[in-house]
């Protein structure tokens, strides 16, 4: 961590680095982050990738095709209430002006979903045979729970109507409905409009746009190396498998930390203290950790960039877009494989949705975890086993022994047989 004390007062000492770029120490930051500065921030990032980022805009996200099988319609949050919607209530084609979840095309409107921790279940609002008309009828604001609350809010606040969260979206007491469901959120890459992580240690039982955790003396903070894996990379939230796959299939992500809200999209990782990245210049500067560049966004820009090429007419993929979808998608199994799952069956169920974003890219056939066109390679996979990691055999119906998946736990080595064959 690189600390400077405020020279501001020192005569012809050089201002703070702050001061020259469009940075923040952590100390200038309001203390809530729900405070209209947070929020207008938030604004300003969904805009900016709107209208001037040219790969997403050109290849990210594309509305109207898929929605969900129910949404929480939060149009009237502000007056304490939401709604648990059906899809086919949920209108098509155009709406009012202005409204930033209406398509100029005719299709579904967006909507946002919402990532967290489920903690102790007794502790959430859930959907069930005994909740769901009390749930279509309306749910008072003040008896979800903060992060859910906070949710709401903000979707509305950013100028949207619907947001999907699993607990209340799917219903819980039925092992048919999840399976279902399971299957339908296995969908390709660039459905959903934008997904927001509530990166909090106690899930649902602190504000999502609470309090933020202050550093504590007098060092003005001006830049941290390690301020991504401290805040979002190795929090609990993120070792969920589930989260993999819902991080990697939108094309924008919030990220709402103790310390501050993060926004990732297929162009830029930024942060409330350095809203514009240029912080990110000082770390090649100081020879410290390069710029932000997450295998989300590495994957999905490739994945965009083929999508792109089959519209144009282009159904050919070269021998360097095989070698960069087996190399992605090896760091993506490397992440995945170290997650937990509540239920070891959904292993595979719960990175297919990465399967058929990547099928439709390489078009290849997916054999359970591993591509036919490199299955010599694709089969040498290995694990830390043997450097004394404990890793078991999962159940053998969920995954044949050949596959990767049929592993629990331990580090995962998917292109040790690119060097080997």
């Amino acid at each position: 961590m690189c600390a400077m004390e405020d020279l501001g007062s020192r005569g012809s000492s050089p201002p703070p680095i702050w001061t020259l770029l469009d940075a923040q120490p952590w100390t200038d930051l309001d203390d809530h982050m729900g405070a209209s500065r947070s929020l207008h921030q938030v604004e300003a990032w969904l805009s900016s990738c709107e209208a001037g980022h040219e790969y997403c805009l050109s290849h990210g996200w594309s509305p109207g095709k898929y929605f969900p099988t129910r949404v929480i319609d939060v149009d009237r949050v502000e007056d304490g209430t939401v709604y648990l919607r059906e899809r086919s209530e949920v209108k098509t084609g155009f709406l009012s002006e202005g409204n930033k979840a209406g398509d100029l095309r005719r299709g579904y409107p967006a909507y946002w979903t919402l990532s967290h921790r489920w903690g102790d279940p007794e502790l959430i609002q859930q959907l069930s045979q005994s909740t769901e008309n009390q749930l279509r009828s309306g749910m008072g604001v003040s008896d979800l729970s903060p992060t859910f609350c906070d949710s709401c809010l903000l979707v509305r606040r950013m100028g949207y109507r619907y947001i999907w969260i699993d607990s209340l979206c799917i219903f819980q007491d039925s092992l048919s409905e999840w399976q279902q469901e399971a299957k339908a959120m296995c969908r390709p890459i660039f459905q959903e409009k934008t997904s927001f992580e509530a990166i909090i240690p106690f899930p649902d039982t602190r504000a999502t746009l609470g309090r933020r955790k202050r550093l504590q003396g007098w060092a003005m903070v001006v830049f941290n190396d390690s301020i991504w894996t401290d805040d979002v990379a190795s929090t609990p939230l993120s070792t969920r498998g589930w989260v993999v796959q819902e991080r990697f299939l939108a094309p924008q992500v919030l990220h709402f930390t103790e310390n501050q809200i993060y926004w990732e999209c297929l162009e830029t990782t930024v942060c409330e203290a350095d809203p514009s990245g240029e912080l990110q210049i000082l770390a090649k500067d100081w020879h410290l950790r390069p710029p932000i560049q997450t295998v989300y966004k590495a994957a999905g820009r490739e994945i965009a960039r083929s999508l792109s090429k089959v519209l144009l007419g282009q159904q050919y993929i070269t021998w360097e877009e095989e070698t960069a979808y087996l190399t992605l998608w090896g760091d993506l199994v490397s992440i995945y494989a170290n997650c937990a799952l509540t239920n070891e069956s959904d292993r595979l169920i719960a990175m297919s949705g990465i399967a058929k974003s990547f099928q439709e890219a390489n078009k290849d056939t997916y054999l359970a975890g591993l591509w036919k066109k490199v299955i010599h390679s694709d089969l040498a996979w290995k694990t830390d086993a043997s450097d004394g990691a404990k890793v078991f055999r999962s159940d053998s119906s969920y995954a044949p022994t050949w596959s990767w998946a049929s592993r629990c736990w331990g580090s995962y080595d998917t292109q040790h047989g690119l060097s080997k064959i």
